[in-house]
């Protein structure tokens, strides 16, 4: 099939949604390796990373989606989630506002800028978030 990095990033999306985070980051890794300039897949790259607590990892990935898509407030606020994760606070802070002044009705990206404004004013470095905290965030109203 000469679309099978399709069918990998397809595949990766459905066992994703089926909580299967480890297979899923297998697809996602097979479709990267048959283009490694897929946007979207790299995005969920990321996010199966995120969800592992692979934040190393993820932060690479989510600095490739943004060089692919600079303008993208979705990957900034990835990359932003990562540098947090990654202990660089600031520079979180940083892509989080960019990505908010791109996207300013993205509710995920507002509550990820409260979250980390609030760190730096309470200077408490966030820590890994339970999943009730990460599905409070990732919500959209």
């Amino acid at each position: 099939c000469r679309n099978t990095g399709i069918a990998h990033h397809v595949l990766g999306l459905i066992l994703r949604r089926l909580g299967r985070i480890d297979e899923a980051e297998i697809a996602f890794r097979e479709a990267k390796g048959i283009d490694p300039n897929h946007f979207g897949n790299l995005m969920e790259l990321v996010c199966c990373l995120l969800q592992k607590h692979e934040y190393d990892d993820a932060l690479y990935h989510a600095q490739k989606a943004v060089d692919l898509s600079p303008d993208d407030a979705g990957a900034l606020g990835n990359l932003a989630i990562c540098l947090m994760h990654c202990g660089q606070i600031i520079e979180a802070r940083d892509v989080i506002d960019r990505a908010v002044r791109l996207d300013p009705d993205d509710k995920i990206n507002l509550r990820w800028q409260e979250y980390l404004h609030d760190s730096i004013v309470n200077a408490e470095p966030p820590g890994p978030m339970s999943e009730e905290e990460w599905k409070g965030l990732l919500e959209s109203d």
